[in-house]
């Protein structure tokens, strides 16, 4: 019951920790050395944490002795984590490492060496040795808030963005597997990705132009670049449209500068609580443009939808393999009861954007396949009646809109991708064979591809 209030008044402090202090000095030494292993490290570690914030230094001082105490009566076997300040160089070490190789992604796990992820490989770190639990939270000391070390506590999972001085921005996410702390640290470039690098064609960015209100989804597996893609979208009419911006991310990861727009950024667990809350406030600032980093609740659906129709761009993410899946991913928000919202949805809908990966010939990177909604009347009419099956069908007539086997054959007679590496990364494999393989087959046998 202690550890719940403690852990509470971490999370709520607000820069204020006296009262976090106070719960922790009302308890006993016998109480504090019944505590779990990770119980207790967890304690130690967020007072190392208030050293350097803004605290009582009489009530710091009480509550590390009795840490002490506790230590003094049960031996080391209560520092799981030592006070060996290694942890700080490990940290810096990998980091850089991870920006000297260009990694996408840096994963930590018990019993593993360091692995990164580069072109959508996997590899060890050479030169580090296998991870333990200790070397683990060693590295949650050094990079996590006392707040989100709280959180981490309590929800076993925690997500935030962490800048690191001279070397580069990452998406920090980390949660138990198996009772073991597993960590990632993605990669976040300071410079930010622009539409043409990134394979985004005129159709879209004419429909960007000139949209002044809709919902917009960027959607995809894990690991398919929607963020980069929000990005450069943001990035885009940052430079070519003077709007009023409102960015609520889960956490920040591309970081803007005002050029010809104002953009707002606030991230959940350090401007807001959750999503939602961000989500009440949203309109009051007349932003022209709103980016959502996911829509996951039917609050965050609704809330797109009533901007949509009240003259809002709404840009956000789905996590999905196909357009048709995106859609009846959301629409699975909308309870069965939900007709009318299911038709606000239908006709809030202006463009959604589906990116598959796959590795480019001669291990040149990644390419990316794109398939392209614009929806028509006869779109918006199966996505309100949930004909998900016709969707596919429809984007290979609709204008201006493309199926991702179109995708995927352009990209295979451009001679970016071999046949053999798109099918395995495509996720409509059977689809694709059934309609593109064979006329692709015949090309490359006749030589026109």
């Amino acid at each position: 019951m202690f550890l719940k209030q403690f852990k509470d008044a971490i999370r709520d402090a607000g820069g204020q920790f006296d009262s976090a202090l106070q719960i922790l000095l009302n308890q006993s030494v016998d109480s504090l050395q019944a505590l779990p292993d990770e119980d207790f490290v967890f304690i130690k570690r967020v007072l190392e944490k208030l050293k350097t914030k803004k605290v009582s230094r009489g009530r710091l001082k009480q509550a590390c002795y009795k840490i002490e105490l506790v230590e003094k009566r049960a031996g080391r076997k209560k520092l799981v984590l030592t006070e060996d300040d290694s942890s700080a160089q490990f940290v810096e070490r990998l980091l850089k490492e991870v920006r000297d190789l260009k990694a996408e992604v840096l994963h930590l796990r018990v019993g593993r060496m360091p692995v990164i992820r580069i072109g959508g490989s996997l590899r060890e770190l050479a030169g580090h040795p296998q991870l333990d639990a200790a070397m683990i939270l060693g590295v949650a000391s050094e990079v996590f808030s006392p707040s989100h070390m709280a959180y981490l506590s309590q929800n076993r999972m925690v997500s935030f963005s962490l800048s690191m001085a001279g070397i580069s921005r990452f998406r920090v996410s980390a949660c138990y597997e198996g009772g073991q702390l597993a960590m990632s640290f993605k990669q976040i470039p300071f410079d930010l990705p622009n539409l043409e690098s990134i394979g985004i064609g005129r159709e879209i960015t004419d429909a960007l132009f000139h949209l002044h209100q809709g919902l917009v989804l960027i959607s995809g597996p894990a690991v398919s670049g929607k963020s980069t893609t929000c990005a450069a979208i943001l990035d885009w009419l940052n430079h070519h449209r003077s709007l009023r911006v409102l960015s609520l991310e889960d956490p920040i990861e591309y970081l803007f500068r005002d050029v010809k727009s104002s953009i707002t950024q606030r991230e959940v667990g350090s401007d807001l609580e959750t999503l939602e809350d961000g989500l009440r406030y949203a309109l009051k600032g007349g932003p022209n443009w709103i980016f959502l980093s996911e829509i996951r609740t039917r609050e965050a659906l609704e809330f797109a939808i009533n901007a949509a129709e009240n003259g809002k761009v709404v840009l956000s993410t789905v996590a999905s393999v196909s357009t048709s899946q995106a859609l009846e991913s959301l629409a699975s928000l909308i309870a069965s009861d939900g007709i009318t919202l299911m038709e606000r949805f239908s006709q809030a809908i202006s463009l959604v954007v589906t990116q598959n990966l796959g590795p480019a010939k001669e291990g040149k990177g990644m390419v990316c396949a794109r398939e392209i909604m614009i929806p028509d009347a006869n779109l918006r009419t199966v996505i309100r009646e949930s004909r998900w099956n016709a969707v596919h069908g429809l984007l290979e007539s609709a204008p201006g809109s493309q199926s991702l086997g179109r995708s995927w054959q352009k990209l295979i007679r451009m001679g970016q991708i071999d046949m053999n590496a798109a099918l395995e990364s495509m996720s409509e494999r059977e689809l694709f064979e059934s309609r593109y393989k064979a006329q692709l087959e015949r090309g490359l046998k006749e030589g026109e591809i």
